[in-house]
């Protein structure tokens, strides 16, 4: 049976995001100037020049292995994800990750984008690169933000040997 924890959505934020923008990027600067210690993207919504995402590779491997695609666009994407915080005190003040997008006692954002061309349709995790496109002069990208209070998710880390880690959510009162 799932681990359950309840909290209530205390405000709900809009941000349009600019042509050229990096969407990552842009995220973690609202999440950082809003101060938001827990919530969820609850919709990405636009058009991207190109894309960066983190996905698995290959089908019925025996290992779990991954790697970041990037997709050129024209490109429409849509998008949800969690925010929380970064607790791995063993990695110090260390990037880590993929390409090195957490670091303790950060914010953690953990967004699924998926992001379709003319040609295909790849879903993965954000990745920084992925770049605002518009025909227009006012932005069409928008992303919807609701704040949690009472309850979040902690992302927890830990260094293993051979360059490897463990990483779990724990579920937190807030």
């Amino acid at each position: 049976m799932p681990t359950t924890i309840s909290g209530a959505f205390t405000e709900i934020i809009f941000a349009r995001f600019e042509v050229g923008e990096d969407v990552r990027q842009g995220l973690m600067k609202v999440i950082k100037d809003k101060n938001i210690k827990s919530g969820v993207v609850l919709t990405i919504t636009g058009a991207l020049e190109r894309a960066r995402l983190h996905r698995f590779r290959g089908v019925g491997s025996p290992g779990i292995t991954t790697e970041t695609v990037e997709m050129r666009g024209p490109l429409e994407v849509s998008g949800h994800g969690i925010i929380g915080q970064m607790d791995a005190p063993g990695f110090g003040k260390t990037p880590f990750g993929a390409e090195g997008e957490f670091m303790h006692g950060e914010p953690y954002l953990h967004v699924h984008l998926t992001a379709t061309s003319a040609e295909q349709t790849i879903c993965g995790h954000l990745m920084d690169g992925a770049i605002v496109r518009s025909t227009h002069p006012t932005s069409h990208f928008t992303v919807l933000i609701g704040r949690i209070g009472g309850a979040g998710v902690t992302m927890t880390g830990e260094p293993l040997p051979g360059n490897k880690a463990r990483f779990g959510h724990e579920l937190v009162k807030l």
